[in-house]
């Protein structure tokens, strides 16, 4: 392989998701250590993602070419990917000026980047996906539960890049079972030097009541992915248990109308209550006494990563990622019509608190940027 030598090369980045998220983020946070391996990276995103743009922009660094396209993913990208025309013309004039050494897809799901995937396939230049979670259709969706033809089909594209790198052990072996031919983990950036506030202060800035226990879902609301539906579900049937505790639901996202309407059908407004985004998520972390993630499935999603940085108790649900992350005493099912408020007085116990202590100390001191930066480079550029 040409760039195993330690010779510098071209790399060629390309994102179609016209949505910022921590994906993203992750790689603008590896960016530097990219831009001091090779002579040039140059990265094209839709000309819609404001965020990515914004991103893009802090960095002052000729190596660094942003390149805008005129291009997005589309809905059943897995089936007309191949038929994407003029997209894929678009990303072989791209790489013919461009010459790359490595290419690298920017993927928040395998459906995403096809057009790009099956057009840089045909190159010369290794082929290598990022990619936050590898679930199949089955576990993502009940309705393609029914056939297995949409894992079918993205198990072509799982075996298209020559190799995935993933944020964790879990996502490995998905990409793994789904198909793909090797994955290399490179493990998502905690925060460094951060620690909780005063709880009162932060309260108190962000005007959350001071006389009640809170716990926070905090990101975006996606219904079936972060298994919101199920946690109301659960609160609803045990409410009267609950009544020391209130729910915050901050973020936005797709299933916010669906879920506010949920909860009023339900009766539960005077437990739940959703907060817009904040731009202060410390002081969350601060204020909370404790993060649920009650989700179906993840990648390793930034939050937890904050939370156990700020030292914010989380319970989890019983998820690969989870698992990997923490100890039992922070995992709960959420499933079924009882156990919640036990769940939630366990994980903060001095039991569950000592564990949860020493699954941070175990984690966090190797999730620094250099680590994660170098560990990309390696990834990209090893044999």
């Amino acid at each position: 392989m040409a760039l195993a030598d330690g010779r510098s090369g071209r790399l060629l980045v390309w994102q179609d998701h016209p949505e910022f998220a921590g994906h993203e983020m992750m790689f603008c946070q590896v960016l530097p250590g990219l831009l001091q391996r090779f002579e040039a990276v140059q990265v094209n995103f839709p000309s819609c993602n404001a965020g990515f743009a914004k991103a893009l922009g802090r960095f002052d660094d000729p190596r660094l070419i942003r390149s805008p396209i005129p291009f997005t993913r589309i809905s059943a990208e897995l089936y007309r990917a191949p038929f994407r025309r003029a997209y894929r013309r678009f990303v072989d004039a791209a790489y013919d000026a461009f010459r790359p050494t490595v290419s690298l897809v920017l993927q928040g799901r395998i459906e995403n980047a096809g057009a790009p995937l099956l057009t840089l396939a045909r190159r010369p230049a290794r082929l290598v996906s990022y990619l936050p979670m590898a679930h199949s259709c089955r576990e993502i969706s009940s309705f393609a539960a029914g056939t297995g033809a949409p894992d079918l089909l993205r198990r072509f594209y799982y075996r298209i890049p020559e190799r995935f790198i993933v944020p964790s052990q879990a996502v490995a072996a998905q990409v793994m079972r789904a198909g793909g031919r090797k994955a290399l983990v490179v493990e998502n950036i905690a925060p460094s030097g951060v620690a909780r506030g005063d709880k009162r202060e932060a309260r108190a800035l962000l005007n959350f009541p001071q006389d009640q226990k809170l716990a926070v879902v905090l990101g975006r609301l996606k219904t079936r992915h972060k298994g919101l539906d199920r946690l109301l579900q659960m609160i609803s049937a045990q409410r009267d248990s609950l009544q020391d505790w209130r729910f915050l639901l901050i973020g936005k996202g797709e299933g916010e109308a669906d879920l506010k309407a949920l909860v009023e059908s339900s009766g539960l407004s005077d437990l739940v209550t959703f907060i817009p985004w904040l731009e202060n998520p410390s002081a969350v972390y601060s204020a909370a006494d404790l993060m649920l993630m009650p989700a179906r499935y993840e990648g390793v999603p930034l939050v937890l990563l904050e939370a156990m940085a700020y030292g914010a108790p989380v319970l989890g649900s019983h998820i690969d990622v989870f698992t990997e992350y923490l100890p039992e005493a922070s995992r709960f099912s959420f499933e079924g019509e009882d156990g919640l408020k036990a769940a939630m007085e366990r994980t903060l116990s001095a039991e569950g608190a000592q564990a949860y202590a020493e699954a941070c100390a175990r984690h966090l001191p190797r999730l620094t940027q250099a680590a994660s930066s170098d560990a990309f480079v390696a990834a990209l550029c090893g044999a």
